[in-house]
């Protein structure tokens, strides 16, 4: 099982990466073909939609990968539970629309969310295939769907649609051909029947621990949306723009690794419980590898943040700057406590995490309405400091499940603090003597992190003991498979 979670997470991460590599250059020409207000249309939608699909997507899919043994009837349940669900959210948002967008005082909002609909019952047709690959473990065909749905599905419609001046619905229109793709593909890679048929007890077993899942939901997208209802309702569809901008950049480390790392843990530590010396093991090297990359990259983002706006987005975005300089510095925080959140869930311990949930979903939005005479900058502290609070309760939580202590914890992130406290000095360094010599910031970008990333890699070679008992495992493996990679030497 283990070779197949570290396959199944390197193939994850390569293709994620690959997305994510699209992705940046994505963002950057719609950054300039697009204004800050149809980004915040956008995002006021999406407010609407993720709370919608907590619906349409509900906690009964979850236990689909957690249990033990699943039959037939499980699947059948699931999909025809998951279906009408979606079927009736589709109707209830088309009716509830005009009164969302009287709500965000955006009347544009309304044929949008409308629109965006649609994704209800997509979704809730692929929710069961993609939790049945999951549960087996494969992985590269869930890299390979998502590549190929983002690329053709959404950047190439987001593109075309952008040139051609529709606006905010060329984002309508990419999410919604991702959307149809990504389902499709998701079908042909894991077929089950989809006929409706309904069995009691098999619902009754699945929503055991599912509705604990469903409550993790609810609270989650509570937290990860309610600062975006916050500046959207208080401050306008612009300031949402930046905001939204600025979170998704801070997120995108998130995607790249926390996103393939979740989606491998949570069976992993599912059929580690009843294991806990290996289930420790594997809580503390996910923690300390996700450290080791995060937080050197978090702090060099926060010192180039200029850059990576003015680069990114365009000299029209630098309102953009401020909240992501500031949020940036969560980016460890975002990352460790989904991993905590994954061992917690995995191990069936859904109520107590859900409570955790509510707990961020409240200081988020708390945050957020106590900020408002801040700005959007008062809004990304608030945030920073939720973020803090909720990594600092699920990583109690997980450390408990898995019979450890602080102690231990700190001593897996030490080497991180290290590489953190060397990407501090040098990208500080040389990211002010290159502003002094009033280089093109996007040379600034590239030479600042081209010389942090050379002394980083150099260090961990030559001075492996830094890396820390993990970061060498990783290097190790790395080095391992680059080995068998290359082809054998032939004797003379």
């Amino acid at each position: 099982m283990k070779e197949r979670a570290i396959g199944g997470f390197l193939w994850l991460v390569s293709g994620t990466a690959a997305r994510a590599a699209v992705r940046i250059l994505v963002v950057a020409i719609l950054a300039r073909l697009l204004a800050p207000e149809d980004f915040g249309l956008i995002g006021a939608a999406g407010i609407v939609i993720a709370f919608s699909e907590l619906f349409s997507t509900s906690g009964i899919i979850m236990p689909l990968v957690h249990r033990r043994t699943i039959h037939q009837q499980h699947i059948s349940t699931a999909f025809t539970v998951n279906t009408v669900i979606g079927l009736i959210t589709l109707a209830t948002v088309l009716i509830i629309a005009p009164w969302l967008g009287q709500f965000f005082r955006m009347p544009e909002l309304t044929p949008i969310v409308q629109a965006l609909s649609l994704l209800f019952p997509l979704q809730s047709i692929s929710a069961v295939a993609q939790k049945l690959l999951e549960r087996d473990l494969i992985y590269q065909r869930i890299a390979s769907i998502d590549f190929i749905s983002y690329v053709f599905g959404y950047a190439a419609i987001a593109l075309i649609a952008a040139a051609l001046g529709v606006g905010v619905w060329a984002l309508v229109s990419a999410t919604l051909g991702s959307a149809s793709l990504r389902t499709l593909l998701l079908y042909f890679a894991q077929p089950h029947p989809l006929r409706f048929s309904f069995r009691w007890s098999a619902y009754v077993e699945l929503m055991r621990t599912g509705a604990g899942f469903g409550l993790i939901r609810i609270f989650n997208v509570a937290a990860l949306k309610g600062d975006y209802a916050v500046v959207g309702r208080w401050m306008g569809s612009v300031s949402l723009g930046f905001y939204e901008r600025a979170y998704v950049l801070m997120d995108l480390a998130n995607i790249l690794v926390s996103n393939a790392l979740s989606t491998v843990l949570f069976p992993a530590f599912a059929r580690l419980r009843d294991d806990p010396p290996a289930l420790a093991i594997a809580y503390l090297r996910s923690s300390a590898l996700l450290a080791l990359l995060i937080c050197p990259l978090s702090t060099a983002a926060s010192i180039l943040a200029p850059e990576i706006i003015e680069l990114l987005l365009g000299r029209q975005w630098i309102s953009a700057t401020a909240p992501f300089q500031i949020l940036a510095f969560g980016m460890f925080f975002r990352t460790g406590y989904r991993t905590a959140a994954m061992l917690a869930n995995g191990l069936g311990v859904a109520y107590r995490s859900a409570l955790i949930q509510a707990i961020y979903a409240g200081l988020v939005i708390g945050g957020a309405l106590v900020a408002i005479p801040h700005g959007i900058r008062g809004v990304a502290i608030s945030t920073l400091i939720a973020l803090g609070a909720v990594y600092i309760l699920l990583t109690s939580l997980a450390l408990k499940l898995a019979r450890l202590r602080w102690i231990h914890l700190g001593s897996a992130l030490m080497p991180a603090l290290f590489y953190t406290a060397i990407s501090l000095v040098v990208t500080l360094c040389f990211a002010s003597l290159f502003r002094y010599l009033s280089i093109h910031p996007a040379l600034v970008l590239i030479f600042t992190g081209a010389i942090l990333t050379l002394i980083m890699t150099s260090v961990g070679l030559f001075v492996r003991s830094t890396l820390g008992a993990h970061g060498r495992w990783l290097m190790d493996l790395i080095l391992s498979r680059l080995r068998n990679a290359l082809p054998a030497r032939q004797p003379f």
